[in-house]
C-alpha cells in the first residue's frame, strides 16, 4: 500500500488526479474533519462520492459534532441514501478514557475531558489536573465561535450536563428563538 500526499489547486485537479489513481489501483482518500471544509471541498467530496459507483474507489471522512453544519449533515445523509456507511462516534466510556491514557493514568479523574480522545491525553499528560495547555487547546477548539456564543456557553455550562434551551433562555435573557 503507498501513501500518497497531493498538491491540489483545484476540485477539478482532485477529481481528475483521483480518477487517474483508481485506473492504476483502488485508492482510499480519507478527509478528517469535514466539519470545517469549505463549501467548494464538500462540492468536491460530492463530485467524488458519485465516482464510487464505477470506480475502485473508497471515501473515508470524519465529521467532528460541532460546528453543525447543513451542508455537512446533507452529505451524511447522502452517504447513507447511497448505501454508504456513517458512523456516529460518542464520547469515550470512562473504561475506553483510561485505556487510552494508559496504566500510568489510572488513579486520574479524566471526566474533565468529558470523552474527547485529545482532551483525555492532555489531561493524562499534565498528571489529570486541568493544565492551562487544556484551557488553550479547548480555547483553540472553540475558536471558530464569536464571542456572544463563548459567553452563553459559558452560562450553559452553569446549568448542568443536560438543560431545556427555556432555562438557557431565562438565565440568559434571551429569547428562545434566538437560542435556538
Amino acid at each position: 500500500m503507498s501513501t500518497t500526499s497531493l498538491t491540489i489547486l483545484s476540485a477539478d485537479d482532485l477529481v481528475g488526479s483521483v480518477e487517474r489513481r483508481c485506473r492504476e489501483a483502488p485508492v482510499v482518500l480519507v478527509l478528517e474533519d469535514l466539519q470545517w471544509a469549505d463549501r467548494a471541498t464538500v462540492a468536491a467530496w460530492r463530485r467524488l462520492a458519485a465516482l464510487t459507483v464505477r470506480l475502485p474507489l473508497l471515501l473515508v471522512g470524519t465529521a467532528g459534532p460541532a460546528p453543525r453544519r447543513p451542508d455537512v449533515q446533507r452529505l451524511k445523509d447522502a452517504t447513507r441514501d447511497h448505501d454508504g456507511l456513517v458512523i456516529e462516534l460518542g464520547p469515550l466510556t470512562d473504561a475506553e478514557a483510561h485505556a487510552l491514557a494508559g496504566p500510568d493514568a489510572a488513579a486520574l479523574d479524566l471526566t474533565p475531558a468529558g470523552g474527547n480522545p485529545r482532551y483525555v491525553q492532555e489531561l493524562a499528560a499534565a498528571g489529570g489536573v486541568q493544565s492551562d495547555a487544556l484551557t488553550a487547546l479547548i480555547g483553540r477548539r472553540l475558536g471558530y465561535l464569536d464571542l456572544d456564543a463563548i459567553l452563553l456557553l459559558g452560562m450553559a455550562a452553569l446549568l448542568c450536563p443536560v438543560f431545556d434551551v427555556r432555562e438557557l433562555a431565562l438565565v440568559t435573557g434571551h429569547s428562545v428563538t434566538d437560542l435556538v
